[in-house]
Order: structure tokens, then C-alpha cells, then sequence
């Protein structure tokens, strides 16, 4: 197997799986602040600097999704830029 056949492998199982747990996470958040009202006024949720830098569990997975979407997107785009030469 050569190297670019390989990265290629690597760069779709990554794919997959930020797909997968993107899907999930998506799936499973549960929404506190919907509507206007949340969007605007934030919610009831203190910040993390007034726990002590704890984050809480619904700003852990806020978080972990974010991550996520940015690190879909720049494979999304990787695979965009280099179709021409892999496939």
C-alpha cells in the first residue's frame, strides 16, 4: 500500500468518525436556553470563571461539539482542495 492510499484511508475513517460524533452529540444536546429569549438574554448558567474554571456537563459536550464542527469542516475542505489529485 503506498502512502498516499493510506492517508487517504486515515483522512476517511477521521472523517467518519467526527461525522458519527457530530450526528451524536447533535442528537443528544439538550436545550435550555430555545428561542429568542436564550439567544439574547443567555442563560441561566453561570460562566465558567464564577465556578472556579469548571466547566459544567452541558458546557463540556457545547464545547466538544464545537470542536468537532470546526474539525468537520477543514476535513470537509481538505477533501474539497485535494479531490483532484486523490480521486
Amino acid at each position: 500500500m503506498d502512502l498516499g492510499k493510506f492517508i487517504r484511508i486515515l483522512l476517511l475513517v477521521a472523517y467518519f468518525l467526527v461525522s458519527f460524533g457530530l450526528i451524536v452529540l447533535m442528537a443528544s444536546h439538550v436545550t435550555r436556553k430555545e428561542g429568542l429569549s436564550g439567544l439574547i438574554g443567555g442563560g441561566p448558567m453561570a460562566s465558567p470563571s464564577t465556578r472556579g474554571g469548571k466547566l459544567s456537563k452541558e458546557e463540556f459536550f457545547e464545547n466538544l461539539t464545537s470542536k468537532l464542527a470546526i474539525a468537520f469542516f477543514l476535513l470537509s475542505l481538505l477533501f474539497t482542495v485535494t479531490q483532484q489529485y486523490w480521486w
